[in-house]
């Protein structure tokens, strides 16, 4: 899989596209034991390497939902590490592939699918979490495992799940709230998060304004990726950007946790964009907010958490993610120790704002969750761009930015 590319939609419409889905298609029931050729009872699947035919794109993830459903058919409890090395093993997939990253995301590719499926077979209510991490079939994924479909299409899932089709009636209307219109604005309970670019003034030629343009289209061809695969943004978020400034926001309306769950979520979508904003020479500095806002023309977004994250986002000095005092808040009533196993991503920080310090406030701990996602030479390599920085600044602000970045990453990861 060396040098190949694979895009979403890379099939297409053609005959070389119509081939592919065949070969996906008969893979797929393969490795379900023959799954929409004959009924009975669910019997897991064994297969051989020799399951995809040699030299195939990995599958995309719609067919992958009813291998996951077939390998989970046991009833058991398991992880979703668990269920993408079977799956890694069920499609064949070598070394290479299994580690294959997005070009975008930076995360693995084949996991990245096995997640997405795994999340609609959840929204179906075909599988329940039984603990964190872990998920099991439910009685609605035995039924639907029985009927023996060839593919578990969305067409299929809007068929035959309620839950499913709830779920995107519900997301449809909230589309339908922000897609502008003549009467009044939606007002809406949520998440608002506003991260800028540092050092866009004083750029020099036109290769430096190149490299910046590039690497700001990188960035949020990212943010897409990684909010539509968290599965509790996903349907809930909307995503824009006016010069060097990216806005976020995301509807708790539905949302069993609320405020936690939107924050959390964001912050494991908050660290990666940081990572990739250094490493695309393209750094940001923003902050996360809860409350209220209105939601009406396209693109247009008021209120009282848009106004506090507009406000709070330029106060930090540095390269990094914070929460504003109405998630500060939120979080403060909802992760009572720093140990909470709910909280990957955040921690406590005295941030330097200038003339000031804001003491013990929520952070993205980004240092320590990349030092811990990619083990040795990664975040080396972002320190040595850090560094690189610093060797090489003038401007007294900008030196200032940086330098309190490289010590917040000395004191993650000293700890």
């Amino acid at each position: 899989m060396a040098g190949r590319r694979i895009g979403i939609g890379a099939s297409g419409g053609t005959l070389a596209g119509r081939r592919q889905r065949r070969l996906h298609a008969d893979m797929h029931k393969r490795a379900c034991g023959g799954a929409g050729e004959t009924g009975g009872a669910h019997a897991p699947s064994n297969i051989s390497r020799n399951a995809r035919p040699p030299g195939m794109a990995i599958p995309p993830e719609v067919d992958l939902r009813l291998s996951v459903l077939d390998l989970l058919g046991d009833g058991a409890t398991r992880t979703i590490v668990w269920v993408t090395d079977r799956m890694a093993d069920r499609f064949g997939l070598d070394d290479a592939e299994r580690g294959e990253v997005h070009a975008v995301s930076g995360r693995p590719k084949f996991g990245m699918r096995v997640r997405q499926a795994v999340s609609h077979l959840r929204i179906a209510d075909y599988l329940a979490n039984s603990e964190t991490g872990s998920f099991a079939i439910t009685q609605a994924g035995r039924t639907a495992l029985a009927s023996r479909p060839g593919r578990m299409t969305n067409e299929f899932l809007m068929s035959h799940s309620t839950a499913y089709r709830r779920h995107r009636d519900a997301q449809a209307a909230r589309k339908s709230r922000l897609g502008g219109g003549a009467g009044m604005p939606a007002e809406t309970e949520g998440m608002v998060a506003i991260l800028d670019v540092l050092g866009v003034k004083g750029q020099g030629g036109p290769e430096d304004h190149a490299r910046l343009h590039k690497g700001w289209r990188d960035l949020l061809s990212a943010s897409r990726y990684l909010l539509e695969d968290s599965e509790a943004l996903r349907g809930r978020y909307t995503l824009s950007a006016f010069s060097d400034t990216m806005f976020v926001t995301a509807s708790a309306s539905g949302a069993a946790g609320g405020a936690e769950e939107l924050l959390l979520a964001f912050s494991d979508v908050a660290w990666r964009l940081v990572v990739r904003s250094i490493e695309s020479d393209v750094p940001v500095r923003g902050c996360v907010s809860y409350g209220r806002y209105y939601g009406g023309a396209r693109s247009l977004f008021t209120g009282s958490a848009v106004d506090e994250a507009a406000r709070y986002h330029a106060l930090p000095q540095w390269i990094g993610v914070s929460a504003a005092p109405s998630a500060n808040r939120a979080l403060s009533r909802s992760i009572r120790r720093r140990s909470d196993p709910r909280n990957r991503f955040y921690t406590r920080y005295d941030i330097p704002l200038g003339s000031s310090v804001e003491r013990d406030a929520w952070v993205v701990n980004w240092p320590r969750q990349y030092d811990d996602e990619e083990p040795g030479e990664a975040m080396e390599s972002v320190l040595a761009r850090i560094d690189g920085k610093l060797d090489g600044i003038t401007d007294v602000d900008a030196a200032l930015k940086w330098r309190n970045t490289r010590k917040f990453c000395t004191d993650m990861l000293a700890e």
